[in-house]
């Protein structure tokens, strides 16, 4: 039996599959024991990568990874609803300003410092920082 290869951009022979030989290179790219059950175009690339070819490999292996019941259970989920964006417009520098304080940092600078302050313009996006030690709020 005689195989086939295919040369890639790079000059790298790349072996031509099977439709049984793409099914099982799929399963073990993807669910396989060093399977990282990688979404389509990624488990393509992989597959490449790993020396193989055929035509539709990159549809092929969105399919396969859509099909995927495991990918499916513990996918990406997405809790937030769905809900229109509305741009913030400033017509002239330092009309409108962002202000928030980032930390506590762990640890501290060599300086005791535990928080940042941050201030930003809309309209230049221009940002002012300043290191502090402590916050505090009125009561």
């Amino acid at each position: 039996m005689q195989i086939l290869y295919r040369r890639s951009y790079d000059g790298i022979l790349l072996r031509c599959l099977s439709h049984k030989e793409e099914h099982e290179a799929f399963k073990e790219a993807h669910d396989g024991m060093c399977g990282a059950h990688q979404p389509g175009p990624k488990l393509g690339d992989w597959l490449r990568r790993l020396g193989y070819y055929w035509l539709k490999m990159i549809p092929n292996a969105i399919a396969y990874a859509r099909r995927c019941l495991a990918c499916q259970i513990h996918g990406d989920f997405v809790h937030q609803v769905l809900g229109c964006l509305h741009p913030t417009s400033s017509s002239w520098p330092f009309e409108m300003w962002g202000m928030d304080v980032i930390g506590s940092i762990s640890p501290p600078t060599s300086r005791g410092h535990r928080f940042i302050f941050v201030i930003t313009d809309y309209f230049s996006k221009w940002s002012e920082v300043v290191p502090l030690k402590e916050v505090k709020t009125p009561n």
